[in-house]
């Protein structure tokens, strides 16, 4: 919005269309026109709408499941509101939870790391990945804005399930990658791509991928 703002002050431009941004956020123009930048849906540039637009003839948006399709996924109120605890902060749980308190449910989201995102963590750190941190923040802010109540550092059990006494249960426990079992897999210096992305440095400086 701040580029489109410029070139119209400066005269570059008179006027601007809106053609991916409108699927990944249909209130994109609303939400600028009253301030509220932060609100919208970032783009992570996977051009899956582009593909999907050449190859199913309708496109489809990753950041945005509901595009093109609002009416068949529109969120309504609930008439009975329910306590709803959502176990694992990963993209599909933090999804989860803002599904169900944009429909009026009190919701609790349990994540075991210290931080939300699952793998769209080390994935946003790459700087050609800056969309997936975006989005991923996006979720964060909107998890607050509905009054969800995030708990970091905090791993479930069943008996501590059953002791939040909710109407539901939603397990959103995230993926696990592949390990070949190769001999010498589980030594010390073997790391995981993700424990790489994420920080950890490795101890030589001969490494194999």
């Amino acid at each position: 919005p701040e580029m489109c703002e410029k070139a119209l002050a400066d005269g570059s431009i008179d006027g601007m269309t809106l053609c991916r941004s409108s699927m990944l956020d249909p209130f994109y123009a609303r939400k600028v026109a009253e301030g509220r930048e932060d609100e919208i849906r970032p783009c992570i540039q996977c051009a899956n709408c582009e593909y999907t637009n050449l190859t199913c003839s309708n496109p489809f948006c990753s950041a945005n499941p509901a595009a093109m399709q609002q009416t068949q996924f529109n969120i309504p109120l609930t008439a009975e509101p329910k306590s709803v605890a959502v176990i694992g902060g990963g993209i599909a749980g933090m999804v989860a939870a803002y599904t169900a308190a944009k429909a009026g449910h009190s919701v609790s989201l349990y994540e075991k790391a210290p931080v939300l995102g699952g793998h769209m963590v080390e994935t946003g750190k790459q700087p050609f990945k800056q969309g997936v941190a975006k989005l991923n923040a996006w979720y964060e802010r909107q998890l607050r804005k509905f009054g969800v109540k995030i708990y970091v550092n905090t791993e479930m059990t069943a008996e501590a399930i059953r002791s939040l006494g909710v109407n539901v249960c939603i397990l959103a426990l995230g993926s696990y990658f592949a390990v070949p079992d190769i001999p010498g897999v589980n030594s010390q210096n073997v790391m995981s791509a993700y424990d790489y992305l994420n920080g950890t440095e490795p101890s030589g400086k001969n490494v194999v991928v």
